[in-house]
């Protein structure tokens, strides 16, 4: 994704290139853990998160939706002076 990006912009817009990369990264992690919960573990995941009344799916996306604007914020405001520095690092 980064590549990607990172050639479509030309070297131009480097931080905007991280930042969808570390959001891509982010969703791709919690669709997955959360895509294998549903498969492995629905029932048992619902009754330890105590909502035995709601669906899986429902008490799955339930918890990750509200959570998904926080945790996407925190990996590109994370990634980007990270891997910044590092590039400058890298240089020397």
């Amino acid at each position: 994704v980064y590549k990607l990006f990172w050639g479509l912009f030309r070297q131009k817009k480097i931080s905007l290139s991280i930042g969808i990369a570390a959001a891509a990264g982010t969703l791709t992690n919690t669709i997955g853990v959360l895509g294998m919960i549903y498969i492995l573990y629905a029932r048992r995941f619902v009754e330890a998160a105590g909502l035995e009344g709601a669906t899986p799916l429902i008490a799955i996306f339930g918890i990750a939706v509200p959570n998904m604007p926080f945790e996407l914020a925190a990996a590109v405001l994370v990634a980007i002076p990270v891997v910044m520095a590092v590039k400058k690092a890298r240089k020397i």
